[in-house]
């Protein structure tokens, strides 16, 4: 497989060559990971019966805005997405799934928004449980876009708004520069969106040319043998797959609690790392922690390895002025983040070793590495071949995270105020999303309660893992949000 892996590389960076050189006779309309995300199992083969990839963005109100409010806001700003007013359909003369026009008027009441009464929060999660298995096949034979707005009134407590996306329209920023472009302030004017064009800040020091060079050559490899040979420890919370194929099982959302953004941003002040640093570090403390409360006795080898895949997202071109840009992208890729789950000194330890790995990552251009390989392999050899060497690769992690930041002010929509917001990513293996919004850090756990027992755990080392950071390094801000 690795000798394959190299021929690819090889011819790939020769058909890399000729899309650089303008011999592509036809405008791209979508991204090659958008492509490889439209096909019927999504990234992954079809013989792994993966439902394709749908992510969640929820909103939490007091109450619902009105309905036709929504329904008018909905209409206004979906109108300059394409992909909002499009489906996914296979061009069999270019042998590629794309964006095609959605046929007929978009049904609003009907169809594209869902109204629902639950009982509490915890109905919220179970409703948005049972989208997170969607195949899209009815709405593509329909020719209907794939996106639904759930409006969940909620008879005792908060409501929630919830945007269901196909993953080949967007991905996590995606979702939340549209979120973005519907909020307004208190006074009802626009909000800024956040900024998506800014790059991954970098170390400052001075780095010998023969040392990055060494680095990016690592990285490569890493990705390389990280396909097809290197596979996390078989602890308690590695889902098992029977010849890399989808375990089937079901998948529960493990909210944690809310969580302070200051305390936490202080902790990376005085770590000297950042903010996603610190999270990927509780989450390796958190599963540690998890793994020594079951029991596991993998959690005391010193080869012990869990890796979590992360999405990195490239930044976004700099609008041009008079020329409208798309907000729904899929400008990323997935990286392999070795965790800190090996015994250390303490919690400051871990976060350490963190920031090392990330800046090493950081330093190889391994996304950009990542990006190319993906885009070759799937032009050269075509999407059977790239499928099976992403499930291969996946299949060998233990967990997925995700980090997306929102706003630093509570944003209101059609006059009412979202009091904080929840994304929700049901993925092959287990899930940690986080989102930011108004001083704080919200998020949760999607996973297979048969393999995580007590998954209602996950969170409580989450903020156990933050707390022992914040005494080790001095800090008195509570962890867990005020309100």
């Amino acid at each position: 497989m690795i000798p394959l892996l190299l021929l690819l590389t090889l011819l790939a960076s020769i058909v890399f060559w000729l899309h650089q050189t303008g011999t592509r006779t036809q405008p791209r309309r979508m991204s090659v990971f958008s492509e490889i995300l439209a096909h019927e199992t999504g990234s992954f083969p079809k013989k792994t019966e993966c439902p394709p990839t749908t992510i969640h963005g929820a909103i939490f109100l007091e109450k619902l805005p009105p309905v036709e409010s929504l329904i008018a806001l909905f209409r206004e700003k979906i109108k300059s997405e394409e992909r909002f007013m499009s489906t996914i359909a296979y061009d069999f003369m270019r042998g590629k799934y794309d964006f095609v026009p959605a046929r007929g008027e978009i049904d609003f009441h009907g169809h594209h928004i869902i109204q629902a009464t639950v009982a509490d929060e915890a109905g919220i999660r179970a409703y948005v449980e049972g989208t997170f298995n969607r195949t899209w096949k009815q709405e593509m034979a329909e020719g209907r876009p794939l996106w639904y707005f759930h409006l969940l009134e909620n008879t005792s407590g908060l409501s929630a708004i919830v945007l269901e996306l196909h993953h080949a329209i967007g991905d996590g920023m995606s979702l939340v520069l549209f979120f973005s472009s519907l909020y307004t302030d208190e006074d009802g004017q626009n909000l800024p969106m956040p900024d998506a064009t800014k790059t991954v800040s970098k170390s400052k020091k001075r780095v010998n040319p023969y040392y990055a060079a060494a680095v990016i050559v690592r990285a490569f490899f890493k990705i390389v043998l990280g396909s097809v040979i290197m596979a996390d420890s078989q602890t308690l919370i590695k889902t098992p797959h029977q010849g890399f194929v989808y375990d089937h099982g079901v998948r529960k959302i493990y909210q944690f609690p809310a969580m302070s953004l200051e305390a936490v941003k202080q902790i990376k002040n005085a770590v000297g790392c950042s903010v996603n640093d610190i999270m990927t570090s509780a989450l390796g403390g958190a599963l540690r922690r998890y793994l020594r409360h079951r029991n596991d006795p993998l959690v005391y080898s010193p080869f012990l390895q869990i890796r979590t895949l992360m999405p990195y997202a490239f930044p976004r071109r700099a609008p041009v002025p008079d020329q409208p840009q798309s907000i729904l992208k899929n400008g990323w890729t997935l990286i392999s983040v070795p965790l800190s789950v090996r015994a250390t000194r303490n919690a400051t330890a871990r976060a350490k070793e963190t920031q090392a790995t990330m800046d090493m990552i950081k330093l190889s251009g391994e996304p950009y590495i990542a990006s190319t390989l993906q885009d070759l392999v799937y032009n050269v050899a075509g999407y059977d071949v790239a499928a099976q060497i992403q499930a291969d690769f996946v299949f060998r992690h233990s967990m997925t995270f995700t980090n997306v930041p929102a706003f630093d002010k509570n944003p209101y929509i059609c006059g009412e105020r979202i009091l904080h917001v929840q994304p929700y990513v049901c993925n092959a293996v287990p899930q940690m999303s986080i989102m930011s919004c108004a001083g704080g850090l919200y998020g949760n756990f999607v996973v297979n309660p048969e393999t995580f027992v007590e998954a209602e755990l996950l969170g409580q080392f989450v903020v156990k893992e933050l707390e022992e950071l914040a005494k080790e390094n001095g800090i008195t801000t509570p962890i867990l949000l005020q309100v």
